[in-house]
């Protein structure tokens, strides 16, 4: 079968001629000047050199006298050590040079990464090239800077080569073909060399990532139990047998062609130095040339195949770098779906009531044989509260993500006041939203930055607005710098490191009631006995209960907001619906809403215990493991019901086919065939439920209480 090739869609010339503008866009001329000047000064090396004892053979023959000696040999003496000084400075010299250009290309595939639309950095094929352009960036040895050091070395071979090549004119023009021809044979099997390389490259990478994949699986402490109990071992062993299968092939081809080419390489070399020593000894000893002559030719010789090499070695050296270049640029300008630049502006209103509608929408994904949405009529306005409920898979995600412009639809429209958004500029879109997304995240910034979401124009008086509804005034005072305290310390060393508990004690803040619409009622949900469903239970362990503080002693706990918290248990245990319990619970607290903590089912691996979700839309308990009961909202328990949950387990088919879908193997089926699901965590389940509680614990206590700082908190429960 024919292997499938891919040709770089640029030539050297033209990646030459980029690089030269990206080093004007980066005011970094001098990258191409340093260059131009040490070839010279390289070159300039060889030649001195090689010229100076054929020269003084020559004044010899001639009987010239001494101080004509002398003088030659103070000329090529002095070329040479002016030359050697300027190749020793610019060595190190235009490094900084190099790295500028290098480093304003990195900026640019950041840039290309904040800002491209949202399926391309999902697409596979371009996150591969993204990683090849980052390859193409990442150190000094790569192509984007290696390519001036290459450059200068090619135009100091270029420059050599042809003064060579003027001494040797008066020899033999059958020497200099000979040179020329088995020199040249050698490039272009080289070449083909190369392009051997480029393209199995991704072919490499793919066996590469495979291995590492399988052999960290294999290594993992947290899979360990799973692939004991599963007998996972000699699926992962067929899958790693084969893995090493396909790499020894590919590198018995690899080796095979380059011991071939090596081959051919020596026998190249053998047939020009034979030939060149041929015919400069046949004129010598015809009496064609005199010593110095002799000497100058025998070492021009030598010099012109060297540099000759030197020039198609380097050709070849820059060819490699250019196919670098090739998939650098290649993500630079991949073509955007969305009008992220350009576009009409976004239609004026002055009230700002806008209307957000989805007609007749689908969306499939790529690759899929279903649409995950199909025919979906809605239309949103400012202001409203919508709940879009569904199990795992059900698209909910996908419609948000439809509504927010990071897709389009396969089918149908997405418009707003009436106009399709492809017709939009997309970056002023992303303008009219604000969404918190399951995992959300802290820019390491002001604390400022972080509310404003900018860096520009930032209103301080807003900022300190909406930190005070967020109950946040007292605690950002006590801050080091105020509003301008730099959260976490990967940036700034001076900065405030912002734990889990903090952080999600903010977003909880913000869907909860005003501190002063009433009592808050924890419910920590499932089995105590069980760890995995443990969550609930000991995270209401770690709640400060102030109801009966405030009732008793009003003088002390007058600011506090009434709290109470339970652990109502499971229907296994108690006979009693957990709905049930609460509900004879509100009868008599009568709070204002309901935190309710559980743990959940995760449907992917990496978010066990890494991922807190939070929701106002409230929670069916047991509903991840096919057991759910009452569900516990705002319509069932007549108050606002605030979800927090932690994925803890994920099923065993769920986890046999992400890993058979990440190595590309057929699906596996044996944990389908399975009477009753199985549930799979981590090893350390234990300890990592015990930390979650506490975190969530404490984050309920702060988003309750903004007053209180951990400090605080452990001595109240103390």
């Amino acid at each position: 079968m024919k292997e499938k090739t891919k040709k770089p869609r640029y030539r050297l010339g033209q990646n030459m001629l980029w690089m030269l503008r990206q080093a004007h866009a980066a005011h970094r001329d001098d990258v191409q000047v340093f260059a131009v000047i040490k070839a010279l000064a390289m070159a300039g090396t060889g030649i001195s050199g090689l010229l100076l004892a054929p020269e003084i053979v020559r004044c010899v023959e001639d009987g010239a006298g001494f101080s004509r000696i002398l003088a030659t040999i103070a000329v090529l003496a002095g070329v040479l050590l002016v030359c050697s000084a300027v190749s020793a400075y610019l060595e190190h010299a235009p490094m900084f040079a190099r790295v500028d250009v290098r480093l304003a290309l990195i900026r640019k595939i950041h840039y290309k990464t904040c800002v491209m639309s949202y399926p391309l950095s999902e697409d596979p094929e371009v996150l591969k090239l993204q990683e090849q352009a980052v390859r193409a960036t990442i150190n000094n040895r790569c192509a984007s800077e290696a390519l001036w050091v290459d450059e200068q070395k090619f135009l100091t071979a270029a420059l050599s080569f042809v003064v060579y090549l003027l001494l040797l004119t008066n020899t033999s023009v059958w020497l200099l073909a000979a040179l020329t021809v088995t020199t040249a044979a050698e490039y272009f099997v080289n070449r083909r060399i190369n392009e051997w390389g480029y393209r199995h490259r991704d072919e490499a990478a793919a066996l590469e990532k495979k291995m590492d994949y399988v052999s960290d699986k294999a290594r993992s402490t947290v899979l360990g139990k799973d692939i004991r109990i599963f007998g996972m071992r000699p699926w992962l062993e067929a899958v790693y047998d084969k893995t090493l299968r396909a790499i020894d092939a590919f590198v018995e081809r690899r080796e095979r062609v380059y011991f071939w080419t090596n081959v051919i390489d020596a026998v190249l070399t053998a047939v020009r130095n034979g030939l060149a020593y041929y015919f400069l000894l046949r004129q010598t000893l015809a009496g064609g040339m005199g010593a110095g002559d002799f000497l100058l030719c025998f070492s021009a010789v030598g010099a012109y195949t060297e540099q000759l090499n030197g020039v198609l070695t380097e050709l070849g050296t820059l060819r490699r770098q250019s196919l670098e270049l090739c998939t650098l640029r290649e993500f630079l300008e991949l073509p955007e779906p969305f009008r992220m630049e350009g576009g009409k502006s976004l239609p004026e209103c002055a009230d700002g009531k806008y209307e957000l509608r989805l007609e007749n929408v689908s969306f499939r994904y790529p690759g899929a044989e279903a649409d995950t949405l199909h025919g979906i009529d809605l239309t949103v306005h400012p202001g409203e509260r919508l709940a879009v409920v569904g199990l795992n898979g059900a698209g909910k995600t996908t419609l948000v993500k439809l509504l927010c412009g990071f897709y389009d639809p396969t089918e149908g429209r997405v418009l707003l006041n009436g106009e399709d958004i492809r017709e939009f500029n997309r970056q002023e879109y992303y303008t009219l939203f604000t969404a918190v997304f399951q995992k959300f995240s802290v820019l390491e910034a002001t604390l400022e930055e972080n509310v404003a979401q900018t860096r520009e124009g930032i209103d301080e008086a807003r900022v300190r607005e909406c930190l005070e509804k967020a109950g946040l005034t007292e605690r950002v005072a006590a801050l080091p710098d105020d509003l301008k305290t730099h959260i976490g310390r990967e940036v700034f060393e001076d900065g405030v490191l912002l734990s889990g508990g903090v952080a999600s004690s903010l977003l909880l803040r913000e869907l909860l009631p005003h501190p002063n619409d009433g009592p808050v009622l924890i419910a920590g949900l499932g089995n105590r006995m069980i760890t995995p469903d443990a969550i609930g239970p000991q995270t209401a362990d770690h709640v400060i209960a102030t109801r009966h503080l405030v009732a008793q002693s009003p003088a002390i706990f007058a600011d506090w907001r009434p709290v109470s918290a339970l652990a109502p248990g499971v229907l296994g245990q108690t006979g009693v619906e957990t709905g049930e319990v609460i509900c004879g619970v509100l009868d008599r607290v009568r709070p204002a809403a309901v935190i309710a903590v559980d743990a959940l089912a995760a449907g992917r691996l990496s978010r066990l215990l890494r991922t807190v979700q939070l929701a106002d839309t409230g929670i069916t308990p047991g509903a991840g493991v096919g057991n759910a009961r009452a569900a516990l909202n705002k319509e069932t328990l007549g108050v606002p019901v605030i979800a927090v949950g932690v994925p803890t387990v994920v099923d065993g088919a769920t986890l046999a086919h992400e890993i058979s879908s990440q190595l590309g193997q057929p699906a596996c089926e044996a944990l389908d065939d399975l009477s009753q699901p199985v549930m799979i965590t981590t090893r350390d389940i234990d300890r990592e439920v015990a930390d979650i509680s506490r975190m969530i614990g404490y984050a309920v206590n702060m988003a309750l209480h903004p007053h209180l700082s951990v400090a605080d908190i452990d001595l109240y429960l103390s």
